[in-house]
């Protein structure tokens, strides 16, 4: 049994490893001091820690970076600190898990504090040496680090007994520090009982008594725990003191949730859908989460929070393999989308990418679908382009070129591309017509003036049909064109308007 424990473990260690995650960017929110909000460039992010007043983030290539600040040098990465496969941060250290050059389980980094003062206790000076590791867990004041044998180790500040883990101590699965409690799961498969130590007080010792968590987190004074049916406990101050910021009695009710993150009076929590929600302490907007359903991993701080946003990306399903294409003709243009995109810029080219044009009308919104208008165009080397947003990052084009042809036929008048009746109607209505932009408009056919031309007009003109005593005026108008007599000429006239109201 001991050995299912173990494997459970470190595959919870190394979830985190660039191996196996998939490499994101960071999205922050809440307070900006100390540059908090300085965020390193890279969508190559695997994992995000969050501590007092400093942050850190795991790149896929096993390296850490730390931004925040950094008066106990609490973001000065050490040199030798890589392949790294999971980040956790304190108030003044940060903490790390390094996989061992054969990649079995791994040894402990630490660094910050370590000057003797007040808030030095032993955090980075005391660290448990061994290679046999697989999570770590930062505290307030301490560390904690889970063996591959189920056991828990701690170190730092002691004052409570946060570094004295519960017995038994074995067949422990993940683990959490808070401000001055740890918190573990203990379990026979892949959920357990919540097991705490350090301080009772706040009611921190008031923990769930199911026996079906698979994950926790613990703030300065509270804790929280995901069931297996992703819905979230929690649990610690709820007296409306000073301390109370409504981080327990605001827990959501409802499921759905895969990951949790206790900040020092707050919560962040992330849903199966991407997206974000959090309550408690909302000092510096903490609480306010960012938009979007793209989000992939969380971690909360003091009055900070972070999380890992997936890149949004679109697959182009159609037009994309070669289709042949005729000007004038509607196609429909369809893609996937992955992460949050409000909207989708669709574009053409005629000429293998070189140059690119927006589709017209232009699309709005992201239905995963557009009927486009083909454009007047003779080319054998198109494409179509989807783009996420103003640049090319997450787009996607045709996989091979499209063609797009006019029509030879010089006798389809009406653009169908078949020569038949109704480019012969086209063609009657105008027959020996000539443009003229001048000309006046249908109401000069309208004979009896009723506001259309229609057989009541005919009837007219036929009345005076090829009387050549009209004029220019004369006969009710019926001579259109002034010359002659009521002829085939001012018969076209009519043909030209008819059915016109």
């Amino acid at each position: 049994m001991k050995r299912q424990v173990v494997i459970a473990a470190i595959l919870c260690a190394l979830c985190f490893s660039g191996h196996v995650a998939m490499a994101d960017s960071i999205e922050g929110w809440g307070s900006s001091s100390n540059g908090l909000d300085q965020f390193p460039a890279g969508a190559d992010f695997v994992a995000v820690a969050a501590g007092y007043a400093h942050s850190l983030a795991l790149r896929s290539d096993g390296t850490v970076e730390a931004w925040g600040a950094n008066t106990f040098g609490q973001t000065d990465v050490p040199a030798d600190c890589n392949n790294i496969v999971a980040i956790a941060a304190g108030e003044h250290f940060s903490l790390a898990l390094k996989k061992n050059e054969d990649g079995s389980l791994g040894s402990l980094v630490a660094w910050g504090i370590e000057d003797g003062s007040t808030p030095d206790d032993g955090q980075v000076s005391d660290l448990p040496e061994g290679n046999d590791f697989v999570a770590i867990a930062a505290g307030r004041y301490h560390g904690l680090a889970l063996k591959n044998d189920g056991s828990i180790v701690g170190w730092g500040r002691q004052t409570e007994g946060q570094t004295t883990t519960a017995i038994p101590n074995d067949f422990f699965v993940k683990l959490a520090g808070g401000g001055f409690h740890s918190l573990g799961i203990r379990a026979d498969g892949l959920t357990g009982t919540i097991r705490t130590w350090g301080t009772s007080f706040w009611g921190l010792d008031q923990i769930p008594a199911d026996a079906n968590f698979i994950a926790v987190s613990a703030g300065q004074a509270h804790s929280m725990a995901l069931r297996e049916d992703n819905k979230i406990a929690a649990w610690g101050v709820d007296n409306g003191g000073a301390d109370d910021f409504k981080q327990v009695t605001d827990t959501p009710q409802d499921s759905g949730y895969v990951a949790i993150a206790a900040g020092y009076y707050f919560s962040v929590a992330l849903k199966a859908d991407g997206s974000l929600a959090a309550w408690g302490k909302n000092s510096d907007n903490q609480t306010v989460v960012p938009e979007g359903s793209s989000f992939t991993a969380i971690a909360a701080g003091g009055a900070h929070a972070l999380a890992l946003s997936a890149p949004a990306s679109l697959t182009l399903t159609s037009l994309n393999n070669a289709e042949t294409l005729r000007t004038g003709t509607m196609e429909t243009i369809t893609w996937e989308s992955e992460g949050s995109v409000a909207k989708v810029w669709i574009e053409y080219s005629t000429d293998n990418g070189v140059d690119w044009s927006p589709v017209a009308p232009s699309n709005e919104g992201n239905t995963g679908s557009y009927e486009w208008l083909v454009p007047v165009a003779t080319s054998q080397e198109c494409l179509v382009r989807i783009r996420p947003s103003l640049t090319i990052q997450g787009a996607d084009q045709s996989d091979a070129p499209l063609t797009i042809y006019r029509c030879p036929l010089s006798g389809d008048v009406t653009g169908d591309c078949v020569v038949d009746l109704a480019d012969i109607a086209v063609i009657e209505s105008q027959w020996l017509y000539s443009y003229d932009p001048f000309a006046e408009p249908f109401s000069k056919v309208d004979f009896d003036g009723d506001g259309s031309v229609n057989a009541a007009d005919l009837m007219i003109m036929g009345s005076y049909w090829l009387r050549s005593d009209c004029g220019a005026f004369g006969c009710q108008g019926t001579n259109v064109d002034g010359i002659g007599s009521v002829d085939m000429y001012d018969l076209a006239e009519v043909g030209e308007y008819w059915g016109t109201n």
